[in-house]
């Protein structure tokens, strides 16, 4: 557990930084305080949590990011379409092992993902998983794991939904 309380700490340093590189509107109140003030994400910006310091970009017209960056009781990070009322984007840990699937591999952007298809034919429900295949040099996969994300939804609004988030997946980029 404490190796969680430690990760989460740094993960949110590297965070603020962000933030901060992003946004002037931050500030830091005197040190006896010793007390932040948050300021929002920018919008349009989707930052991945658990693997900084990826972030993806997002038309703010179509997505809602309903991720609770300053919320440190729980850890949600996705983003929910506003037209398509079960079409979502979100992070995937812990990436397991998922070998007897069907996939293929595909570039979107500057970006290689192996796409894995889980059996989804029994239900009105459909995920697939995007792995980066690696493709930034310099990154620390050693460190963060490999990130894997979903994109899921009704099967009604499946095709509509997985053309809007492989267009967020293809901004994935390190700022």
């Amino acid at each position: 557990m404490k190796y969680f309380y430690r990760n989460l700490l740094f993960l949110v340093g590297v965070m603020l930084v962000f933030i901060q590189a992003c946004s002037n509107e931050m500030s830091i109140a005197p040190a006896e305080t010793s007390t932040l003030t948050s300021t929002s994400v920018p919008l349009g910006v989707f930052v991945v949590l658990s693997h900084p310091p990826l972030i993806m970009n997002y038309e703010p017209s179509k997505w809602e990011d309903k991720s609770k960056y300053f919320d440190n009781t729980s850890v949600l990070n996705y983003l929910q379409t506003k037209e398509l009322s079960s079409c979502k984007i979100g992070i995937q840990d812990p990436a397991g092992y998922y070998e007897p699937y069907e996939s293929e591999k595909v570039t979107l952007g500057n970006i290689d993902y192996t796409i894995i298809y889980p059996d989804s034919t029994s239900s009105d429900y459909v995920l697939f998983l995007y792995l980066d295949a690696e493709s930034f040099s310099g990154y620390r996969y050693d460190l963060y794991g490999l990130p894997v994300f979903g994109i899921s939804s009704n099967s009604s609004e499946w095709e509509e939904c997985k053309k809007l988030g492989e267009e967020v997946l293809s901004t994935l980029r390190i700022p």
